[in-house]
């Protein structure tokens, strides 16, 4: 994201500020297990009362730009007439609650003086304040893969028709079709081989490439991509619930293994120390087959749940702008 001069803006995340009184707090409440049942985010904490820009008292919500085509659609549609700021976290919080901000319902007059323009570090999104404290190379996430294709209509229609991905661009002559999942110019770039019948597939136990992951917002996502990828006559190769998220396998056109997850909220903080080795194998199913059992529980189960709340509350702050 430019600035008025061209350069680049850091953005270090969103935060949305979820506006009550003393008779729809409940409301916010209610929001607020919703969401965080849904979504890995993280709360600031309900203010009742007056802080810093905010005039009037505010539930702070905490989330990482991947969520913001998750959550702020979701947000669009269930927030039972309560007035929402979101902003991102650049390195100008003024401007942030001001030239970029976005209202949904009626906008709250701030009182922008007292705002400072840079962000204590408590205010970004978890594990974003790790990677930017400790890396000398400020990366944000992975932008693109690019892959050669066997058959290019062929692979653009699997991942066009069947995992959803849009077309931003088709450029023949300087690499293919440049795909995207919405928050991108492109995520997927793929290319047509010039020999293909000369070509080896992927194999297992190659060097390089072992699979690409696809993640998804919530547990009831990832049972809809499983029934939609096998009423489309996906292969399902395996599942594995790796403690800290479940997923399952299938293979492209070209044999490129991939992978579609749902990793539990808050899993970087509650697995600070490394997961275990207790990776499970999880029952698949064909066409035509009922849905694997596991894909209807509910999960994390009632222990991790408690451990996901207890890591919210952990990043309650109390103080916000």
């Amino acid at each position: 994201m430019p600035d008025a001069s061209g350069g680049p803006i850091q953005l270090n995340g969103y935060h949305a500020h979820v506006y009550y009184d003393a008779a729809t707090r409940p409301v916010a409440e209610r929001l607020a297990k919703a969401i965080g049942g849904t979504f890995p985010v993280e709360f600031g904490g309900f203010r009742d009362g007056p802080v810093g820009p905010h005039p009037i008292a505010n539930l702070q919500i905490i989330f990482t730009a991947a969520e913001f085509p998750n959550v702020v659609p979701w947000l669009m549609m269930n927030r039972e007439g309560l007035d929402i700021l979101i902003h991102p976290l650049s390195d100008d919080s003024v401007d942030d609650h001001s030239r970029y901000a976005l209202w949904l319902g009626n906008p709250v007059p701030l009182k922008l003086e007292t705002l400072r323009r840079s962000y204590r570090r408590e205010l970004l999104p978890n594990g974003h304040q790790a990677v930017a404290e400790s890396s000398p190379i400020k990366l944000k996430g992975i932008g693109h893969v690019n892959l050669r294709v066997a058959d290019q209509e062929v692979s653009k229609r699997f991942y066009r028709d069947i995992l959803g991905f849009a077309i931003a661009e088709e450029d023949p002559e300087h690499g293919g079709v440049f795909m995207t999942l919405g928050e991108n110019f492109h995520t997927l770039d793929i290319g047509q081989h010039p020999a293909p019948g000369e070509a080896p597939r992927p194999q297992k136990g190659q060097i390089g490439l072992a699979h690409i992951a696809f993640q998804v917002g919530s547990y009831a996502a990832l049972r809809d991509a499983y029934a939609h990828l096998v009423k489309n006559g996906v292969e399902i190769l395996r599942a594995t619930n790796h403690v800290n998220q479940r997923s399952f396998y299938f293979a492209d056109p070209d044999g490129n293994t991939l992978e579609i997850y749902y990793e539990m909220p808050h899993a970087l903080q509650l697995f600070a120390g490394g997961r275990s080795d207790d990776d499970e194998a999880l029952p698949v199913s064909g066409q035509g087959d009922p849905l694997p059992a596991w894909l209807s529980e509910d999960w994390p189960g009632p222990e991790m749940q408690a451990r996901i709340a207890q890591a919210r509350l952990q990043h309650r702050q109390g103080a916000s702008v």
